[in-house]
Order: structure tokens, then C-alpha cells, then sequence
């Protein structure tokens, strides 16, 4: 008797997960709701979902409920929100924020050094102009309401070395809430065998490119930082944060490949 393969739904998915790993799942590696207490500070809290179990290194005027209040000096001063991580080889990372920030000090999502660059001594909770994504991050984007300067700006870093000029103007209302994600891929999987990034503003795409793996071998965690204003303000407010990476191509495709014998193997017993 000839024996043909009956397409079922477990076959379907079986075919697209080995043709298509790619588009599968992600891994959430951080994820902050920002749904607590209106009082208690973020420092020293443990995000929602942390894979690595690590809690937020923050400044004094972030707030559980994502409420970040604003820091009026003269200086160029600065807060930051900060969670440990290294980028790995062929993996595809999925930085998102959502963020209301109408005021015209910048509030910033992206990668960070281990440390900060130019003052290693001191800490991620500290209110000082070393902590900020300025002076110490990478692959980062801003957001903020000025009318002198550029409302929407993005740098691949560190600090404000490397701007990409698709990413500097006002491109999204600061009035409204703003969704911003950064991409980046070490590759997986990358067939120029270089590290890319993505930048996405309100689920647009804005700008991609080709970054050196040394610059992403220098990141060591991965948060937020709120600039100080000339005069007071009502702050900002940050509705989420989530870092997530798609599992490995290998791991999709295989398990994709075992449903596929599965499903083989019931539609031979119906003959």
C-alpha cells in the first residue's frame, strides 16, 4: 500500500516552524509593567519577569508606577534605570518601551555600559550627568517636546558618537504616547555575517544598519534615562519595558522537525 502524508494542523505547524523559525515565539528576558505603587521607588525592585532574577539599579525620583519626577538643575545631571546584560552571538534581542514625555528635558530607552564610562566608581542610582544614556549608553533613542531641537533622535553610541540621521527630527507627537523599539541582531539568522540593528518609532520602521560587533561587546545592561530640565515640569511616565530575544534557529527548526515526524506518524496509522 502507498502511504501519503495527510495534511493536518499538526503538519501545517510543523512546516512553518522549520521553514520559518524566524517568526516564531520570543523569550522574555525583562519585562516591567509599572503597575505599583505610586510611592514606592523602582530601585531595588524585581521587574515583573526577570530571567536573571537581578532588580532595577534607579534613581530617587523613578517610581513603581512609572511615573519618573523631574530633576530641575543647572547642570547637565541626570537620572538612569538600569538591568544587567550581554548581548550573545546569533541571537535576534527586542528592546520596547512605551513612554508619554511632553516636557523638553529627553527621557531615553537603550542599551548601557556595565558601569558608568566615565566615573566607574559611582552607582546607576546616583543623580549625576555619567549615568545618563549621554555619557554611558549605546544603541539608544530619545523622545522629548522641544521646539530647538529635534523631538525624536537615535545613536548608536557610546554616547552621542554615532547619530542616526534617519532618527533626528519631530517625527512622532511627544504629546501622545510614544512606542519605541530597537532591534538587535548578533546574528541570527544574518547571512552578511554582520551585527544589524533596528530602530522602530510607533511600530514604524525608521532606520537599520549594520553595527561592529565590538561596539555591542561592550554593552553590559540595558534600561532607561531621564535628563534634567531648566525649570520644573510634571515629569514623565513610562507605561512598560520589555527585553526578549527569539530562541535560537537551531532549537525552533528542530522541534518544528520532530512535529513534523509526529504528525507523520498519525496520519500513517490512519491507513
Amino acid at each position: 500500500m502507498k502511504l501519503k502524508l495527510v495534511t493536518t494542523p499538526l503538519t501545517t505547524l510543523a512546516v512553518v516552524l522549520a521553514a520559518q523559525a524566524q517568526q516564531y515565539q520570543t523569550n522574555i528576558i525583562y519585562y516591567e509593567s509599572f503597575s505599583g505603587s505610586a510611592t514606592g521607588l523602582l530601585n531595588g525592585k524585581v521587574p515583573d519577569v526577570s530571567a536573571t532574577g537581578a532588580a532595577w539599579q534607579a534613581g530617587n525620583l523613578l517610581y513603581q508606577n512609572g511615573h519618573w519626577d523631574t530633576y530641575v538643575a543647572g547642570s547637565a545631571n541626570g537620572q538612569a534605570a538600569w538591568l544587567p546584560f550581554t548581548a550573545l552571538p546569533n541571537k535576534l534581542y527586542i528592546l520596547e518601551c512605551s513612554f508619554l514625555n511632553s516636557q523638553p528635558n529627553w527621557l531615553a530607552v537603550g542599551f548601557f555600559s556595565s558601569y558608568p564610562l566615565n566615573n566607574p566608581g559611582i552607582s546607576w542610582t546616583e543623580t549625576r550627568w555619567e549615568v545618563r544614556h549621554s555619557n554611558s549608553g549605546y544603541l539608544w533613542m530619545l523622545s522629548r517636546n522641544r521646539g530647538d531641537q529635534p523631538d525624536q533622535q537615535a545613536f548608536l553610541g557610546y554616547g552621542t558618537g554615532n547619530q542616526v540621521t534617519a532618527i533626528n527630527g519631530d517625527l512622532v507627537d511627544p504629546n501622545q504616547w510614544v512606542n519605541l523599539k530597537i532591534v538587535l541582531n548578533t546574528g541570527w539568522p544574518n547571512d552578511s555575517g554582520s551585527y544589524t540593528y533596528e530602530y522602530w518609532l510607533n511600530d514604524q520602521l525608521r532606520a537599520s544598519g549594520a553595527i561592529a560587533t565590538t561596539l555591542v561587546g561592550s554593552i553590559g545592561g540595558v534600561g532607561l534615562s531621564y535628563e534634567r530640565s531648566a525649570t520644573a515640569n510634571s515629569g514623565a511616565d513610562i507605561d512598560y519595558f520589555r527585553l526578549s530575544v527569539v530562541p535560537e534557529p537551531s532549537s525552533v527548526a528542530l522541534f518544528g522537525i520532530l512535529l513534523l515526524g509526529l504528525s507523520y506518524v498519525i496520519s500513517r496509522s490512519n491507513f
